[in-house]
């Protein structure tokens, strides 16, 4: 049974972007989602970044538990609103 899915996509340059992330509320903290995460790093080697958003700490606290030597840094965005990216490899 699904319990979640994920969107990726490679760039010219050959690097991996997560572009959407989602693992269904019942399944949460259950181990599933770092999983399937780690699962497409191993999947497509190389270079990774992903984006999270500012209203979802939740996700931001996922992701470092996932990748916890991918950099941090900040990015503002078009709409003023300042993302966390994450890059890894």
């Amino acid at each position: 049974v699904p319990v979640g899915c994920a969107l990726v996509a490679q760039d010219d340059a050959g690097a991996w972007h997560v572009e959407e992330f989602f693992v269904i509320a019942g399944a949460r903290r259950r181990g599933r989602g770092g999983r399937a995460a780690r699962a497409l790093f191993a999947a497509h080697p190389g270079a990774w970044t992903w984006t999270v958003r500012p209203e979802n700490p939740a996700a931001l606290a996922f992701w470092r538990r996932v990748a916890p030597t991918a950099t941090v840094t900040p990015e503002p965005g078009d709409d003023g609103i300042v993302r966390t990216r994450m890059r890894l490899g």
